[in-house]
């Protein structure tokens, strides 16, 4: 139940969060995944006789569940076009379901209870979580750079409703961060 408790917790603060405060959503990434590789290190480091310390670590590591919502609501907002949000979804679930399936793989029952291959595989995989989560908000915020010299009224926006372009035909198309 306290790690139930935890992950419920972090989806609810970051997610009231990030709908009050504009273009935090990436940070609030990075920042999740940052706790989650802080809980994941506690786990590893921490001898397997401090249990109250490595279930603190198992309920940090859980924070990086809030970047789910965060994510698809970075699709939502961001991609535009019925068939191409579609598509990036349907991306997002294949991806999602094959990490549910090749991660469990990592933890085998012989390394109970240090799991050290396990953790050290996540270790690496939320390290990687805050490389490219971090590269997405430089290029969001370069593409909106460029994209604010644009001329959006250039575009009818009768038409733009219409033919249902995407986010890279819509002049002045801003990303949420």
């Amino acid at each position: 139940m306290p790690a139930g408790a935890t992950q419920l917790g972090f989806v609810i603060l970051s997610s009231a969060f990030c709908s009050w405060v504009p273009n935090m959503r990436t940070i609030t990434m990075i920042v999740l995944t940052l706790i989650s590789l802080t809980g994941m290190v506690l786990m590893y480091a921490l001898d397997a006789g401090n249990q109250a310390g490595r279930m603190a670590g198992y309920c940090l590591s859980l924070a990086f569940s809030a970047n789910m919502p965060l994510g698809l609501s970075l699709i939502t907002s961001n991609v535009r076009g019925f068939t191409k949000r579609a598509v990036v979804n349907a991306c997002v679930l294949v991806m999602y379901c094959v990490g549910n399936i090749v991660g469990p793989q990592f933890f085998s029952v012989s390394e109970a209870p240090r799991y050290k291959r396990g953790i050290t595989a996540s270790l690496v995989g939320l390290g990687l979580g805050v490389f490219w989560v971090l590269c997405l908000r430089v290029y969001l915020q370069w593409q909106n750079k460029i994209r604010s010299t644009e001329d959006e009224s250039s575009v009818p926006r009768e038409s733009l409703v219409m033919e249902d372009p995407t986010d890279w035909n819509i002049p002045g198309c801003q990303y949420v961060l």
